[in-house]
């Protein structure tokens, strides 16, 4: 699965769950955090005082397969 970041200004998750999103709290301070997205109201359930700016899918589970990863 390739995984990239879009932009939230680009478009918004089609359905609602967890993703991956970078958050902006000030101008030398960014995270990235497991957000939830709410499809019905399009928004991020999240604090007033942060700005998303970008998302991805999250990644599929670590899986062990035989000493491996799968």
């Amino acid at each position: 699965m390739e995984m990239n970041w879009i932009p939230v200004t680009e478009r918004l998750p089609e359905t609602e769950g967890l993703y991956l999103t970078t958050n902006v709290y000030s101008a030398s301070v960014k995270h990235v955090l497991v957000r939830q997205y709410d499809a019905i109201q399009e928004c991020w359930m999240a604090d007033q005082n942060v700005e998303i700016t970008a998302w991805m899918l999250l990644p599929a589970p670590y899986q062990k397969d035989n000493g491996g990863v799968k």
